[in-house]
């Protein structure tokens, strides 16, 4: 069994979204740490829940969902040494309107190291952004600088989203960051970062192993049919798991699953709303 410490998934239909993720039970498992963060959407709203001091590890993804009805999710496992007394506030992913963020890696842990990084970040940002920080991290900073950069480049609440320019902000913003760390002489991070406008999902890959999956069909769903796979319920169901279509992306895997393709590091990855996978 595969541990990964962060998890995307976007779908065509938000009815399948318990049926898709369950099938990943045998394939990819929560990484040690003490808290989760999922991020989803109801009806194009943004909700989050975040659970800090909660044992994860082992424990199959659809455990933290409950009835989560959504057409893109993002699950983040908060590491067991910055996990134990951690508030909510500080778990990923992070919010702001409609996009959400998580990220995962060689974030600065030294308590100065960390106010500078943090200081750079929020530096200049406008009150419309910066009143939306709540916590103290640097990851939280690293999201709200990458809206505002967004907002400078005119997508943050575009309608039609030049992904191209969303994947080189994140990069720039990284960049940014990684100078920002006292000694590191700009040394690029090892971070991984997945953020999502809650229509397109858009992954960089900087640290640790990142794989995805697309899958399609979900036939003997076990949650939806009988355990002979026997049904009583209505065509339409049936239709509607033969027709499904999904992504799955798992970052900070242990080793890459059967089945599933290896991200380069480098790589970015965008899932547009036609479920069409970009690399850029």
């Amino acid at each position: 069994m595969t541990c990964c410490r962060m998890f995307a998934y976007i779908g065509t239909d938000r009815e399948r979204c318990a049926c898709a993720v369950h099938r990943l039970r045998d394939e990819v498992v929560a990484a040690p740490g003490a808290g989760y963060g999922v991020a989803h959407y109801t009806d194009d709203a943004l909700l989050l829940n975040r659970r800090p001091g909660v044992e994860v590890g082992g424990h199959p993804f659809d455990e933290f969902l409950g009835g989560v009805k959504s057409r893109v999710l993002l699950l983040h496992t908060f590491p067991e040494e910055l996990g134990q007394e951690a508030q909510a506030r500080d778990l990923h992913p992070f919010k702001f309107r409609s996009w959400a963020f998580a990220c995962t890696g060689e974030l600065p842990l030294e308590e100065q190291a960390e106010a500078a990084v943090r200081e750079g970040l929020l530096k200049d940002l406008p009150d419309f952004i910066r009143r939306d920080v709540n916590g103290y991290t640097c990851a939280e900073a690293l999201f709200h600088h990458f809206i505002w950069r967004l907002h400078e480049d005119g997508e943050l609440s575009a309608h039609s989203r030049d992904h191209s320019v969303v994947v080189r902000v994140l990069r720039e913003v990284l960049d940014y960051a990684s100078g920002l760390i006292p000694g590191r002489d700009g040394a690029p991070m090892k971070v991984n970062v997945l953020t999502t406008d809650g229509h397109n999902l858009y992954l960089l890959r900087r640290g640790a192993l990142v794989a995805e999956q697309l899958r399609e069909g979900l036939n003997e769903c076990p949650l939806c049919f009988g355990p002979e796979g026997v049904s009583t319920d209505s065509f339409s169901l049936r239709e509607s798991h033969q027709r499904f279509r999904a992504v799955f992306i798992a970052a900070d895997l242990d080793e890459v699953p059967e089945g599933w393709r290896l991200v380069e590091e480098e790589g970015a990855l965008v899932v547009d709303a036609q479920m069409e996978i970009l690399a850029l």
